[in-house]
């Protein structure tokens, strides 16, 4: 069964700034995207991704798979990674 997600989004150019009022219908699954399109980074330095959920109904569970298979839920953390909180 698909479900219909709802992402608020701006009916033209022209009035996008002004009109956010009006709803993109889209099914499929919910997504999730990085907010920063280029990272570089280096080694053994620190390094923060942040995503961005897109999803309704609101997501229930998230969790984090790493290289290694480890799988990571919010506020996990080893000696290489830390799986911060999911905030609003």
């Amino acid at each position: 069964m698909r479900k219909l997600y709802r992402k608020p989004t701006r009916p033209n150019r022209i009035t996008r700034k002004f009109d956010p009022r009006t709803f993109l219908s889209r099914e499929g699954r919910p997504t999730v995207a990085p907010t920063n399109k280029s990272i570089t980074a280096l080694y053994g330095q620190p390094l923060t991704l942040t995503m961005e959920f897109c999803a309704n109904p609101r997501y229930t569970k998230v969790i984090w798979i790493a290289k290694d298979q480890k799988i990571y839920k919010p506020g996990d953390a080893d000696e290489c990674v830390i799986a911060y909180g999911i905030t609003d």
